[in-house]
């Protein structure tokens, strides 16, 4: 499966998200400050090319596990930049809201995959959950 050049294309994003997260975790680890937010953005980085990469080489190989790895990596790194973002702004963290959305987003996932066929709600759950960590405001 990896020897198919369509693949290889397709590895091309993660592997190239993979590169700003370096440069990105290189900018955190060359600065004497060592600023929190950077490690968070570039944290953030290797999340979500890990969730990229895990899609396109359908590792783990059965689609609901893949499903929920994936998912997992895309929400953790939305969760972890929007930390960043809160770092960046200088106001204190706030891990209870991130944490429930994680929960419900998870336990949601893995319902509707391997419980209940109704697509509708399916679909709701498995795409609802980036609008609510999207939703997240520092205060």
């Amino acid at each position: 499966m990896l020897n198919d050049a369509g693949t290889q294309l397709a590895l091309a994003h993660p592997l190239v998200v993979v590169l700003i997260a370096l440069g990105v975790l290189a900018l955190w680890r060359a600065d004497p400050r060592q600023p929190r937010y950077l490690l968070y953005f570039g944290l953030s980085y290797l999340l979500y090319a890990a969730g990229a990469a895990s899609q396109v080489a359908l590792v783990p190989s059965t689609h609901a596990h893949n499903v929920l790895f994936s998912g997992l990596m895309y929400l953790l790194a939305v969760i972890v930049f929007a930390q960043g973002l809160i770092a960046l702004s200088g106001t204190r963290p706030r891990y209870a809201v991130p944490m429930a959305i994680l929960i419900a987003a998870m336990a949601c996932r893995a319902y509707f995959l391997f419980i209940e066929e109704n697509g509708v709600l399916r679909s709701y759950c498995l795409n609802g959950r980036s609008s609510a960590a999207r939703s997240i405001k520092p205060r």
